[in-house]
């Protein structure tokens, strides 16, 4: 049923564009403005507020649905709330509207899409790097994919809601955290902690299927960050990066193309490299899924 439920779910992500109103949280950031309101917290208390409450009333309704006509009411309920903790936009999708835009060269609207792929790793607004938007993509498959389904995968819908409103407490620019410097350190080192297995493991499928040796060495050096989320975030952009070494629009080809056609290609090596690698991880979940159904 759980293994159904992500491939639904990716789906619905892909082809379904309604209740992105729904896949924004502006319902959640509007609880927690009216919670910190009421209630006089900060730091580590106020993180678990934030993401405990939502997560216990998941656990309760998961609990009361999990047998819910032989289990269909658990499967329905994981669909929805994948779906929307996917959220808040498709990940293709963006990808492939920036695809089109360098073809058009508008570069207001390359610009646009630019900030709309960097809003997905809380960077909207932030001057584009060179590598930004590739970096962008090889970090946003993680927070928004995988992290989601390894949350799911250990909790079920209760999982996947504490890591979506972890994300959402650091990712979304929100009156009540943004005020808050303890509460916003403390979100960063919960959000942290949540993705550093996700992060590795994305990484390692990375180097499967790019360049292994490279790519390992970044996942197994010292480094430090201001951060554990941050340091998983540039962890897993330099991996993925080392795995793209002999991919088009990397290496000895990035110094004869153009500006937009380079971008366009290390967009779509890129994109590639997302796709094979979360085709990978969803191949190592159903295998350990078909291992307990015949255990």
């Amino acid at each position: 049923m759980a293994l159904i439920s992500i491939f639904i779910s990716l789906f619905l992500d892909r082809y379904l564009d309604a209740y992105k109103h729904l896949r924004e949280l502006g319902f959640y950031g509007n609880f927690l403005d009216k919670l910190f309101m009421r209630v006089r917290a900060d730091g580590e208390v106020a993180v678990l507020l934030a993401v405990g409450l939502p997560a216990i009333g998941m656990w309760l309704l998961q609990a009361l649905l999990g047998d819910f006509l032989f289990g269909l009411g658990w499967f329905i309920l994981s669909i929805v709330t994948l779906f929307i903790c996917f959220g808040p936009m498709d990940l293709e999708k963006e990808v492939e509207r920036y695809l089109d835009t360098l073809k058009s060269g508008d570069d207001e609207q390359i610009t646009a899409c630019e900030q709309n792929i960097l809003r997905l790793v809380g960077r909207k607004g932030a001057e584009v790097s060179e590598d930004g938007v590739v970096t962008a993509v090889l970090v946003a498959a993680n927070t928004h994919i995988v992290s989601v389904i390894f949350w799911f995968i250990l909790f079920g819908p209760m999982g996947a809601v504490l890591y979506r409103t972890a994300l959402f407490l650091v990712e979304t620019p929100v009156a009540t955290i943004s005020t808050r410097d303890k509460m916003q350190a403390a979100a960063y080192r919960l959000l942290g902690i949540l993705t550093w297995i996700p992060a590795r493991l994305l990484g390692f499928a990375y180097a499967l299927i790019g360049c292994f040796k490279d790519t390992i060495d970044v996942l197994l050096q010292k480094r430090e960050a201001s951060d554990i989320y941050t340091e998983n975030c540039e962890r897993l952009a330099e991996a993925g990066l080392a795995a793209l070494c002999q991919e088009p629009g990397f290496g000895e080809s990035r110094e004869t193309m153009p500006l937009n056609e380079l971008r366009a290609e290390q967009v779509r090596s890129t994109k590639a490299l997302v796709f094979r690698g979360l085709i990978l991880w969803l191949a190592v979940v159903a295998l350990m899924t078909l291992a307990g159904w015949f255990a």
